[in-house]
Formats: C-alpha cells, structure tokens, sequence
C-alpha cells in the first residue's frame, strides 16, 4: 500500500492487468476513496508481519495524494471511465454509488440502500429515516442525500463514527493537517478529466 512512499504505487499496472482479461468489453473503474489518516492506521492494524517503522517505511504521510493513484489507472487505462467517491460520504451517497455501478441512474430505489446507514446510526434515527423517505417519494436524489445526510448526523451511532489512533508521532494536529490534504485532493481530483465523482 505504501511501496515506493506512495500511495497503492502499483495501482496502474495492476488495473491494467485486470481490464486485459476481457480487452474487448466496455470498462469502468469505481474506487471509494478513504482519508489517509484513517486508511493507514487501519491498514497498518489488519496486518501483524512488520512494525509501524517496518510498515511506513520513509513514506512521507503528508504527501500520499489518491489523485496520483487516480492519474496512473487513467494513464494505464485510457479507454475506461473512472467513478470516485468518499467513503466517508459512503453513508449518505450508497444510493448513488449503487445507481452509478449497476448503471441504473439516480432515481432507481434499491432495496437495503440504508444498510450501510443502519451501521453508523441508531435504530430509532434509521425507522425514522425510512418512513421519512418512503412518505416522500417525490424528493430528488439531491433532496433525499441531503435528508440521509440530516438525518445521520441527528441519529448517529457515537461507536461507529469515533476512531482512536494510536501511533508513534501522530497527535490530533498531525491528524488534522492530514485530513485537510485529504479533502483538497479531493477538491483536485473532481477537476481531473474522465473521473467522475459522487457527493
């Protein structure tokens, strides 16, 4: 994940190679994307082969950019379309995300699309949520991403949305600085030609 001090450096030459198994048929790529702040102390818990030092390496944390990760699937593969969306809006846009994916288009109602709302929110927040919307069938997707989005941050789930990180060297401001990288870079990659990006 961080070969070279880079972010998923592979990430070209490995979507290269799986777009070439089936060269003739029309392909696209979708990638939620997640804040490095997050993604790397939860990638660096899921192993248990090297330490932190032996994990990070030299890599400059402040400098791992997904639009660099972006830019070289685009460059391997420039026949094929790029969709792109926050995993921390994952919540709030999976309608969207699942409209995208199966070509549906906005619009097609999904059964289970406040599933993953179900995991950051309470019980009582989803029932309400759900017979919020199904009494509003009228409401635009735009409309109805902004009620998810109410709606979640009125009844979330204080265990689902609180990470504690504990590494050598990161405070809250490390934490910070990190996540506001994460957020222009996101701001960037909306600009990049072929990518299309949801929320």
């Amino acid at each position: 994940m961080l070969n070279g001090g880079r972010l998923y450096k592979n990430a070209g030459a490995n979507t290269a190679a799986l777009r070439a198994v089936f060269p003739q048929t029309r392909c696209e790529f979708f990638l939620g994307l997640c804040n490095p702040a997050t993604l790397v102390p939860t990638a660096f818990g899921a192993q248990s082969q090297k330490d932190w030092y032996g994990f990070a390496g030299d890599t400059d944390l402040m400098e791992l950019r997904w639009s660099e990760v972006i830019g070289d699937i685009l460059s391997a593969n420039p026949d094929c379309g790029i969709t792109v969306w926050c995993n921390e809006e994952t919540p709030v846009v999976w309608p969207q995300v699942l409209g995208q994916i199966t070509g549906q288009g906005a619009g097609y109602r999904f059964a289970g699309e406040t599933d993953i709302l179900r995991q950051a929110m309470t019980e009582e927040g989803t029932r309400r949520l759900e017979a919020y919307l199904t009494a509003r069938p009228q409401l635009s997707e735009a409309q109805r991403d902004q009620v998810r989005e109410l709606f979640l941050s009125y009844f979330h789930s204080e265990d689902a949305v609180e990470e504690e990180i504990d590494l050598p060297g990161w405070s809250q401001g490390f934490v910070d600085t990190m996540t506001d990288r994460y957020f222009e870079d996101v701001e960037l990659i909306r600009n990049i030609p072929g990518v299309t990006v949801i929320g």
